[in-house]
Order: C-alpha cells, then sequence, then structure tokens
C-alpha cells in the first residue's frame, strides 16, 4: 500500500514538473521589425524560417511587427526577413539566428529591427544609438532570397 502511495506521488511530481520545464528550458524568443522611416512610407516585411512560413505584412510609420517561437531542439533556428520601404529598394537579412542571439537579443529573449532610410539597424538595450546592420539594395526583389 505505501508503495502505490510513493508511486502516485512520484507520478503527481513528474507531471507538474514536466509541464513547467519546457517554458524554463525553452522560453519563447521573439523578434520586433519596427517602421521608422520617414514620409509616411510603408514598410513591406515578410519573414520565414526552414518551417514556418510568416507571411507578407504591411507596417506602417510608428508601428511594429512582431513574431515569437521556441528554438529548435535538432536544428538551429534562423529567421530571414525581407523587407521594402517602397519599389525601389529592398534587403534580405537575417532577422535571428541562434548562435548570434545573445548578442543581438536586447531585452531578454526579444531582437528588435528597426527600419530607417538608409537602411535596417539593430536596437540594443543600454546603447545610444541604433546600429545600422544592412542598407538597402537598389531595385525590388520579386523572390526574395530566403536562406536557412
Amino acid at each position: 500500500m505505501a508503495t502505490a502511495a510513493v508511486v502516485i506521488f512520484l507520478a503527481l511530481v513528474a507531471g507538474s514538473t514536466a509541464a513547467q520545464t519546457p517554458s524554463a528550458i525553452w522560453p519563447y524568443h521573439y523578434v520586433d521589425v519596427v517602421n521608422e522611416l520617414g514620409g509616411g512610407k510603408v514598410l513591406l516585411v515578410h519573414c520565414k524560417s526552414r518551417d514556418d512560413d510568416l507571411g507578407p505584412h504591411n507596417i506602417t510609420v510608428g508601428s511594429q511587427y512582431e513574431f515569437r517561437f521556441k528554438l529548435n531542439v535538432l536544428i538551429p533556428t534562423l529567421f530571414t526577413c525581407y523587407a521594402a520601404p517602397d519599389g525601389s529598394q529592398h534587403v534580405d537579412y537575417t532577422a535571428f539566428k541562434e548562435d548570434e542571439a545573445e548578442y543581438r537579443e536586447s531585452s531578454g529573449h526579444h531582437t528588435f529591427w528597426i527600419a530607417k532610410d538608409d537602411g535596417i539597424y539593430l536596437r540594443r538595450k543600454g546603447q545610444e544609438q541604433d546600429e545600422r546592420y544592412f542598407a538597402w539594395q537598389s531595385g525590388q526583389n520579386p523572390k526574395p532570397n530566403f536562406h536557412y
């Protein structure tokens, strides 16, 4: 009888721990794309990973698009994005790469990309200025170069 009680107790503890552990061990990571373009330009952003195509999103000035995900335990997580501030410029960029996450994440598990008139910037917590990572390229890319 005592053995049955111990088994039930251990099953309850294991179930309770399993329910809490995944979120603690594998927290969500967030990527935000913020539109700080001049002239009221709407930013087109299309992000995807190996497994998820998040579709195109139009971001108005002063707004942002955010997506969240958990890291893939088998294959390193990578999200790439295509961004275009108008019909004459664009850029394909790596929005999240697992082995660079700690360096790029500015607050907790958040990465902030800021679209400005001369390119895409990374915003880091505690720094005075955003850092430009990607300059706009001439022309519009009809087939975004999603690389994984």
